[in-house]
């Protein structure tokens, strides 16, 4: 390809992607105000479809205890009857007879264990539906703040894209002249312009991963989300307090609200095994009534009638159903006992995920700081032993690839750390909106 043709294709390329970049930034700037993590947080909190659901799923929840308590409590009913008959006789005269009859019943339970077994039931049934609520408020706050330091992820690589393409470009342009004066090869203009072609692909696709990543945000508000505050280049580097992953395995134990959940659904289980088997235990009803008779036709009658009694009733066989039902609830606890089984190792497993991931994180930034340094020394290196001709192209776009991955890995290394502890908390049932808000303290509010 000669100079001339080179230069067609990269000025095609030049013009194409400052548009995009261009459209880009104007939407984020002329539609869009900053936003922070604090900002979301709160559109969350009354938007999130699933932490509604949790909320209306409770009130449904709590209506079980008046239903049960109305098992327990005095029932009264209104009767009344209208009969008309014509009645045909051969022996004597035909005659009419009409008959009215309106009254009120009274039924107040005495003895009726499957009612408290199920009022019981009810009452671990609605704890056990707090804590849910509880445990969805807790994972608002993680995915959230997952989301939106993903989003954040996206941001950086769509800036450090557009860093890449500009340091490309430069060096492009700069051996364009150097071939034009006979100082380098044709090879090296190549080089540059396919590293260039390069990075405006992975430029395009940035832009899009952003934008996708902030329709996931955007999916939890439910309004446009715009440009992200990005954390501070200074962060604390904290380690969990305490220091002691058993320390925070025995205080998700006694807080985490998905355990606390499950361990009140243990006991409406074992309620229920109750109100089951107490199919097979005897009522005891008090029953009154009053009744007014009126009879009209061959003979007229006008009655009052009281009546007071105890009713009792003693199951005595119902085909072997009760049994069933009574080994399908023992069965359903076995159940629930294994799920807690089941939680009470997945939260440890989180637990220990998060806690390591914390140190892990410390010393991945200690580390990429150190390698940011060295990155910086070598595109300094490599810069002047190009200019010398030590060095060629390739080793030059090399080096400032390397620099713009070392900054991009820091910074993912901080967001792990910063996502890492809100993780921790989490597992251990004591996140809360605190943590959203010590966090976006950390953030640079000036973008």
């Amino acid at each position: 390809m000669k100079t001339s043709q080179l230069f067609t294709v990269f000025l095609s390329i030049s013009i194409f992607v400052p548009i995009i970049g261009h459209c880009s930034d104007k939407q984020s700037s002329d539609k869009y105000s900053m936003e922070s993590l604090s900002s979301i947080y709160s559109d969350a909190i009354e938007k999130d479809p699933t932490l509604l659901q949790k909320q209306s799923y409770l009130m449904a929840t709590k209506e079980l205890i008046p239903q049960a308590k109305s098992l327990l409590m005095p029932s009264i009913a209104a009767t009344s009857s209208y009969n008309h008959s014509d009645i045909e006789s051969k022996t004597s005269s035909n005659y009419r007879v009409e008959s009215t009859t309106y009254g009120v019943s009274i039924k107040q339970p005495l003895l009726n264990l499957g009612a408290l077994s199920l009022w019981n039931q009810a009452e671990a049934n609605i704890s056990q539906v707090e804590y849910e609520l509880q445990s969805a408020q807790n994972e608002l706050i993680a995915r959230v703040t997952k989301a939106y330091f993903a989003a954040l992820t996206a941001q950086d690589s769509v800036d450090f894209a557009e860093a890449e393409k500009k340091s490309i470009l430069k060096q492009l342009e700069q051996s364009k002249k150097r071939h034009e004066y006979g100082q380098i090869a044709a090879t090296g203009v190549y080089e540059a312009q396919a590293r260039y072609d390069l990075v405006i692909a992975q430029q395009i696709q940035a832009h899009n991963n952003f934008l996708s990543r902030l329709e996931a945000l955007q999916e939890i508000t439910d309004r446009p989300i715009g440009k992200l505050q990005p954390l501070q280049e200074t962060i604390p580097l904290l380690q969990p307090k305490p220091n002691n992953v058993e320390e925070w395995n025995a205080i998700a134990m006694r807080k985490n609200p998905q355990l606390l959940s499950l361990l009140e659904s243990e006991k409406a289980a074992k309620e229920n095994i109750s109100y089951k088997k107490s199919s097979h235990y005897p009522t005891l009803d008090l029953t009154g009534a009053l009744q007014k008779s009126e009879t009209d036709g061959f003979q007229e009658k006008d009655e009052n009638t009281s009546s007071i009694g105890v009713n009792l009733s003693i199951p005595l066989f119902a085909g072997g159903s009760i049994t069933s039902t009574v080994r399908e609830a023992q069965y359903r606890f076995d159940q629930t006992r294994h799920g807690v089984e089941q939680v009470r190792r997945s939260i440890t497993r989180q637990i220990r995920d998060a806690f390591w991931g914390i140190s892990s994180s410390i010393s991945q930034v200690k580390a990429l700081q150190q390698a940011l340094k060295s990155n910086e020394i070598a595109l300094e290196a490599t810069e002047a032993g190009y200019e010398v001709g030590t060095r060629t192209m390739v080793d030059l776009l090399n080096a400032q690839t390397e620099l713009h991955r070392a900054k991009l890995n820091l910074r993912n290394a901080k967001y792990n750390l910063v996502i890492n502890h809100v993780l921790l908390r989490q597992a251990a049932g004591i996140v809360s909106p605190d943590d959203v808000a010590k966090i976006n303290k950390q953030l640079s509010a000036g973008g």
